[in-house]
């Protein structure tokens, strides 16, 4: 099971493999969660997302 975290309040949701949306259980807005075909996929959506939380939204565009 994995967690994610809702990006309208910030809560931490788990989520079970295969799901592709869901109901947040702290604000109740509708969250979707990422589907990825491959682990370099999967790399570039966690540094992106690390970046955006960090206000910084040049380096989570790029791939360097």
């Amino acid at each position: 099971m994995a967690s994610i975290q809702c990006k309208m309040c910030g809560g931490v949701n788990e989520i079970q493999d295969g799901v592709t949306s869901g109901v947040c259980r702290y604000c109740g807005s509708l969250t979707t969660f990422p589907m990825f075909s491959d682990e370099q996929t999967e790399h570039l959506y966690s540094r992106a997302e690390h970046f955006r939380k960090k206000h910084d939204f040049d380096k989570a565009g790029s791939r360097k």
